[in-house]
C-alpha cells in the first residue's frame, strides 16, 4: 500500500528541505493540506505529477522508492513506429506533423472503440451463457413435471388389470 508519509519524505529528499511548509510550497499547497495528506494517507496525484515533471523525478521512484533498472523491451515494430513519430515530429514539416497527429488520434479512437466492442461482446456472451443455463434449468424442470404428470395420471387412472394379472385382461 502506498504510504503518503514516505512519498512526502522522498519529496523532502529531492528539495533538500524537511519542513512541512517547504514541502507544501514545493507542491503548491498550503501546509495544512500537506498535513491532511499524511493523516488521511491520500494521494495528490496531480501535485505529485507536476512535481515530478518540474524536478525531473521518476514518478515510480517517488511513489515506491524503487527505480526500474532496465526498461521493458519493445517489440521491433513498436520501436520503429516510435522512431518514425519522433523523426516526423522533429521535422519542420507542419503538414506531416498535423497529419500524423490527426491519424494518431483517429487510430487511438479506433482502438478504444474496438476495446469497447470487445467488452460489450464479452458481456453479451456472458448474458447468453446465463440465458442458456436458465433454459437448461427450465428444460430439466419441464421434464420433471412431465414425469410427475405421467405418474399422477397412472395413480389416478391405473390401467385395468384382469384377474389373470395382465393389463389388457387377456392371457398371453
Amino acid at each position: 500500500m502506498l504510504n503518503m508519509m514516505e512519498v512526502l519524505n522522498r519529496v523532502s529528499e529531492v528539495i533538500g528541505l524537511t519542513a512541512n511548509k517547504d514541502i507544501a510550497t514545493e507542491l503548491n499547497v498550503e501546509p495544512n493540506v500537506c498535513s491532511n495528506w499524511k493523516t488521511r494517507n491520500t494521494v495528490p496525484w496531480e501535485n505529485l505529477f507536476r512535481f515530478c515533471i518540474k524536478r525531473s523525478v521518476s514518478m515510480n521512484w517517488l511513489l515506491t522508492g524503487k527505480e526500474r533498472t532496465e526498461p521493458e523491451p519493445l517489440e521491433p515494430e513498436t520501436s520503429q513506429a516510435i522512431d518514425a513519430v519522433k523523426e516526423i515530429m522533429a521535422s519542420e514539416n507542419d503538414y506531416a506533423k498535423a497529419a500524423l497527429a490527426s491519424n494518431l488520434i483517429a487510430f487511438k479512437a479506433m482502438v478504444a472503440a474496438e476495446k469497447d466492442a470487445a467488452k460489450k461482446l464479452t458481456n453479451k456472451e456472458k448474458e447468453i451463457k446465463k440465458k442458456n443455463e436458465q433454459i437448461e434449468g427450465l428444460e430439466k424442470r419441464v421434464d420433471k413435471l412431465e414425469k410427475e404428470r405421467t405418474h399422477i395420471r397412472y395413480i389416478n387412472d391405473p390401467p385395468a388389470i384382469a384377474a389373470t394379472g395382465t393389463e389388457n385382461g387377456t392371457d398371453t
